[in-house]
């Protein structure tokens, strides 16, 4: 069974991991979410201000509200250039 190396580290390392994955997480959304762009600006909330786990109270709760209105702005998805995606192969394409 495999274990990843942070799982066995101590707490202040794994705590430490955490906060430099929330981090690059955070930078993410607000680059390619539509959704979380708009809702940090929104609310004031500056990605670079939250460096810790406790920083993340600085991030207003999403309702469900918001979710069901706005459900594809959440997807964070980088955007490919149409002239890289190719059609599929007859074979590939019938059931």
């Amino acid at each position: 069974m495999y274990i990843p190396d942070i799982e066995l580290q101590p707490k202040n390392r794994i705590k430490q991991f955490q906060e430099m994955e929330l981090q690059h997480l955070l930078g993410y959304l607000r680059q390619f979410s539509p959704f979380y762009k708009e809702w940090f600006d929104k609310h004031g909330v500056e990605v670079s201000s939250i460096r810790t786990l406790e920083d993340l109270v600085k991030i207003p709760a999403v309702g469900k509200e918001d979710l069901q209105q706005r459900n594809w702005d959440f997807y964070a998805l980088i955007k490919v250039r149409s002239r890289n995606i190719q059609p599929l192969p007859a074979r590939w394409a019938s059931p």
